[in-house]
């Protein structure tokens, strides 16, 4: 999840009328970014500067109480709240890579909507500068991509897991990723997954606990822990199982290992998960076959969005993949 990077609501008081819109919000995030652990290390890391940011504001990143697009050169002329939609930035020079498989499932000239394999990292990071899925949009589209997001994850707003399967949607043009972002913001956009459990998810349909970086291992997410964010997750039975349940699962936000964090703190963890996941949600006849999956039986299965230049709703569906589909059989069995 998460996603792209959350929105930034930045409130400007009245004491700085007269002011230039950028210079006013630049200081308003340097304040925001040292109170903020989070907010800090992503500020530093994008080494923001009142150049980059009117940059930003020129490319429809800086939004106003209605939703309007703002002009770093404006002068303040009341109390105002913005919203920033940053791009994620820096990173190493991106290399094209014809050899990553694309399943794209719908294009025009605003959108793409692939169906993204288990196994394939969305963007690079550590231990991966090559071989991601935005190495191989970049070999795909070349220069279609400039200016649709950041310069890291050019056409990305949001990703999936390494070894979660299914949909995605990526912007084309500058104007498509800032109306698609607005739907992630302002949850219009919708998404289905599929997971399959050992058991039955204790507790109510929806799952409401806030999720951060755990303090004790900065490679996994927790709930309710210093600096967690808003996260729900809305889940029903689609099919019970001989030896468990394959869930269909909603989200309302989009933080990252949203579904495997809260299933797991429902003690239904996603089956085959090696982070989240627990033997003892599995029958011992299935452990070992879980196991062999090698990651967690998790897919995208669903993605309805608002077309960002029709302004119509469109609805895409995955189907299981074929290795997911197979171990789910084998829980029915």
């Amino acid at each position: 999840m998460a996603d792209c990077k959350d929105a930034i609501d930045l409130s400007i008081n009245e004491s700085r009328c007269g002011e230039r819109l950028d210079t006013a919000l630049l200081e308003v995030l340097e304040s925001a970014a040292r109170s903020d652990e989070e907010l800090g290390q992503w500020f530093s890391e994008q080494a923001v500067t009142r150049s980059k940011l009117s940059r930003w504001i020129s490319q429809g990143f800086v939004l106003n109480e209605q939703g309007g697009e703002v002009k770093a050169g404006q002068r303040i002329k009341r109390a105002v709240t913005l919203r920033l939609l940053p791009p994620v930035e820096a990173g190493p020079e991106l290399e094209p890579d014809p050899s990553v498989k694309l399943n794209i499932v719908y294009e025009d000239g605003a959108v793409l909507v692939l169906n993204k394999q288990a196994g394939l990292v969305v963007h690079p990071g550590a231990g991966n500068a090559n071989g991601t899925l935005v190495n191989g949009l970049l070999a795909y589209l070349g220069k279609e991509l400039e200016g649709s997001g950041g310069e890291s994850r050019p056409g990305l707003v949001h990703r999936l897991d390494k070894d979660t399967s299914g949909l995605m949607v990526v912007a084309k043009t500058p104007r498509s990723y800032q109306r698609l972002v607005e739907q992630f913001v302002d949850r219009s956009i919708s998404r289905t997954y599929l997971a399959l459990v050992g058991r039955d998810p204790k507790g109510t349909n929806t799952i409401n606990n806030p999720i951060g970086r755990d303090p004790n291992n900065r490679v996994k997410m927790a709930c309710d822990v210093p600096g967690a964010k808003e996260s729900i997750t809305v889940w029903k039975i689609d099919t019970a199982l001989k030896h468990g349940l394959l869930l269909r699962i909603k989200l309302q936000t989009g933080r990252t290992h949203q579904i495997r964090v809260h299933l797991r703190l429902r003690g239904a963890p996603v089956v085959g998960d090696p982070v989240y996941g627990l033997d003892e949600s599995v029958v011992p006849s299935l452990r070992s076959r879980a196991r062999a999956f090698g990651r967690q039986a998790l897919h995208a299965a669903e993605l309805s969005f608002i077309h960002p230049e029709s302004g119509e709703r469109v609805d895409f569906v995955a189907p299981m993949p074929p290795d997911m589909a197979e171990l789910v059989e084998e829980f029915n069995s």
